[in-house]
C-alpha cells in the first residue's frame, strides 16, 4: 500500500514538472492537427462499421490503426530529442502518407463520403512534416559542423600543449 502511494506521488510531480516543461507539446498545430484528424476518422471509422459490419475488420480497422500511427509517430517528433527528429519526421509523413491513402482508397470503394478539407488538412500535413524534415537535417548538419570544428580546436590545443 506504502508503495502505491510513494509510486502515485512520484508519478504526480513527474506530471507536474513534465507539464511545466513540455506543455508547449501540445501547442505545437502539427500536433493539434494530427489529433483532430485522428479524431475525424474515428469518427469515418464508426459511419463504415454502421453502415457495413463486415467492414469493421477490413478497411475501418485498416483506417483507424492509419490514423493512430499517424498520431502516434506525429506525437513522438513533436516531444522528440533533437539528434533525432529527421528520422521522428520521416516515421510521421510516412504515417501521413499511409493514412491518406487510406482514407482516399476507402471513400473509392464508398464506404463513405469524402471530405475535401480532410484531404487538404493531410496534403498540408505531409508538407509540413517534409519541411520539419529539412530543418531538422540543416540543424544536424550545422550541429555536426560545430561538433567537428571543437574536436578540431582541441586537437590544436593539445598539440599547442605537446610542443611547448
Amino acid at each position: 500500500m506504502c508503495s502505491k502511494v510513494v509510486f502515485s506521488v512520484i508519478m504526480w510531480f513527474n506530471y507536474i514538472a513534465m507539464s511545466k516543461k513540455d506543455s508547449n507539446l501540445r501547442d505545437n498545430p502539427i500536433w493539434k492537427d494530427t489529433f483532430k484528424l485522428t479524431e475525424y476518422i474515428y469518427e469515418v471509422n464508426q459511419e463504415i462499421i454502421d453502415n457495413d459490419p463486415e467492414e469493421k475488420w477490413g478497411s475501418a480497422s485498416k483506417l483507424r490503426y492509419a490514423a493512430d500511427d499517424a498520431l502516434f509517430y506525429v506525437a513522438q517528433a513533436v516531444g522528440g530529442i533533437p539528434e533525432y527528429a529527421d528520422y521522428d519526421w520521416s516515421n510521421a509523413k510516412k504515417h501521413l502518407f499511409t493514412l491518406q491513402t487510406l482514407y482516399l482508397f476507402s471513400h473509392k470503394q464508398k464506404l463513405f463520403d469524402l471530405d475535401p478539407e480532410i484531404v487538404m488538412l493531410l496534403d498540408e500535413l505531409i508538407l509540413t512534416t517534409a519541411k520539419e524534415i529539412e530543418k531538422s537535417k540543416k540543424a544536424a548538419e550545422e550541429k555536426s559542423q560545430k561538433d567537428i570544428e571543437k574536436a578540431i580546436e582541441k586537437r590544436y590545443q593539445l598539440d599547442k600543449l605537446r610542443l611547448s
